[in-house]
């Protein structure tokens, strides 16, 4: 059954990508809470990413509140819970604290989100970087600039700092480089540009 029900999914959800209304909406929301039930029959190990699916559904229709309980309950369901599990687990992990981690900033709540994007940076931490790292950092840096820009506060940029010591200490491997220097160079542009803003005020002041 899953063979078949899955294949509908991925295709209706394309459509909904494509044409974004509700009709398509509930489609894609009905065949995957029928592809969840398929899967809990007879293959669980599938449960948690047509779950991560349906919160992404339930963002896109506004229902913050039941996407959210589905990103925390999928990244380990606890803000204090430390991060553990095999790679597949991590990597699930990553993904559901960063879709959290977007809804807090589409919701202007840029302190738990960039505590939220840490902790997706931190799930990916040890293993092997990917895009999905890269994702994750682009979140961070993105909230910590619009938080430094509105309140000038020295921690957002210490944090900056704090993360770009940390991504050049790692020991990476060959593979994992361009990632590295990409996060590098985007910390290293955001920081320039949180200096300047500092710059400039000063001179302001003045």
């Amino acid at each position: 059954m899953v063979p078949v029900v899955i294949p509908a999914v991925l295709s209706l959800f394309r459509f909904y990508d494509n044409c974004a209304n509700s009709a398509a909406l509930a489609q894609a929301r009905d065949c995957y809470e029928r592809a969840l039930r398929a899967a809990e029959r007879v293959d669980r190990g599938s449960i948690a990413g047509i779950r991560l699916n349906l919160a992404n559904l339930h963002s896109e229709n506004g229902d913050v509140a039941g996407a959210e309980r589905e990103y925390r309950e999928l990244a380990g369901n606890g803000e204090d819970r430390k991060l553990a599990g095999n790679g597949d687990d991590r990597a699930l992990q990553s993904r559901a604290l960063y879709n959290l981690a977007f809804l807090q900033q589409k919701q202007q709540r840029l302190s738990e989100a960039i505590r939220t994007a840490g902790k997706s940076i931190d799930a990916d931490w040890s293993r092997p970087l990917t895009g999905s790292f890269v994702a994750s950092m682009q979140l961070l840096v993105s909230c910590l600039l619009t938080a430094y820009a509105r309140s000038e506060s020295p921690l957002f940029l210490e944090s900056l700092h704090t993360m770009t010591r940390r991504l050049r200490s790692r020991v990476s491997a060959p593979s994992e480089t361009p990632w590295v220097r990409s996060c590098l160079s985007l910390l290293q542009a955001a920081t320039a540009r949180a200096e300047s803003w500092s710059s400039l005020s000063s001179e302001q002041l003045e």
